[in-house]
């Protein structure tokens, strides 16, 4: 009889917070617009990312994460990655940034999707979804100010 050795493996974490964007208090979509476009990780005209807001109880910043970066027409999402980030930075709420490269602001129907998606697995964990913003070269749009979702 074979016996199989089980080895168990060790799940750790680093959570660094950037200095640069720590305890930023964001009131408005503005304030999201204009702190995301400092720390964006690509040209916004060229290839499309999601950068993730941590925030605390006071809507101030903890850190932030770059959820995906992807091609010039999409970008993949782990729903799961974004959250466990949250728990680890023990944020109450988070802001979803994306890019558009095509300059389009309007959301997708793909957009909406998966801004319900986190909405929904952050309720389970009291983690709110403040907002979810696309950014262009010199624009931005808010979900949460055109009222699409009750956040």
């Amino acid at each position: 009889m074979k016996t199989f050795k089980s080895k168990l493996r060790e799940v750790s974490a680093i959570y660094k917070a950037d200095q640069n964007i720590f305890n930023v208090k964001i009131t408005q979509s503005s304030d999201a617009n204009e702190l995301v476009r400092k720390i964006f990780p690509v040209d916004i005209n060229y290839r499309e990312a999601m950068v993730v807001l941590y925030l605390n109880n006071s809507n101030r910043t903890i850190s932030y994460g770059i959820a995906s970066v992807g091609a010039i027409t999409g970008t993949l999402v782990d729903i799961r990655l974004i959250l466990r980030d949250a728990l680890i930075s023990m944020a109450t709420g988070i802001i979803l940034v994306h890019n558009h490269p095509s300059g389009n602001l309007n959301p997708s129907h793909a957009d909406k999707q998966l801004t319900q998606k986190i909405k929904e697995a952050g309720k389970l964990m009291d983690i709110k979804l403040l907002d979810h913003l696309i950014i262009t070269e010199n624009d931005y749009y808010s979900f949460m100010d055109d009222g699409i979702f009750n956040f």
